[in-house]
């Protein structure tokens, strides 16, 4: 309820007490795992990541705009890199979301 009145932004914590509440479930050779993360830390990634897809893209639709009116042809070679550069990007933040919780959890 508090993801939805507060637009999302809650989200984040959400996340946190429910990796909380299911590394508490966990147990491995009789010890049971504990998730040290904060709401704060994956809010600050999730501002840091809307913020560099927005530049990215900003960047690219303005380079779209100018190489379209000097080389109508070339307009959309930025788009395409935005594209390529957000599937590699996507790669990086899939493998740096899981070096996070790993390196959270005792």
């Amino acid at each position: 309820m508090l993801t939805i009145i507060t637009l999302g932004i809650f989200r984040c914590w959400a996340f946190t007490r429910y990796r909380r509440y299911l590394w508490s479930h966990m147990r491995f050779q009789n010890e049971r795992f504990e998730y040290t993360g904060r709401g704060k830390d994956l809010f600050l990634g999730l501002l840091m990541a809307v913020g560099i897809l927005f530049g990215l893209g900003v960047a690219a639709g303005l380079l779209a705009f100018l190489l379209g009116k000097l080389y109508p042809g070339l307009g959309v070679l930025p788009i395409l890199a935005l594209y390529l550069t957000i599937f590699i990007l996507a790669f990086a933040a899939r493998f740096s979301a899981q070096r996070y919780r790993l390196s959270r959890t005792i």
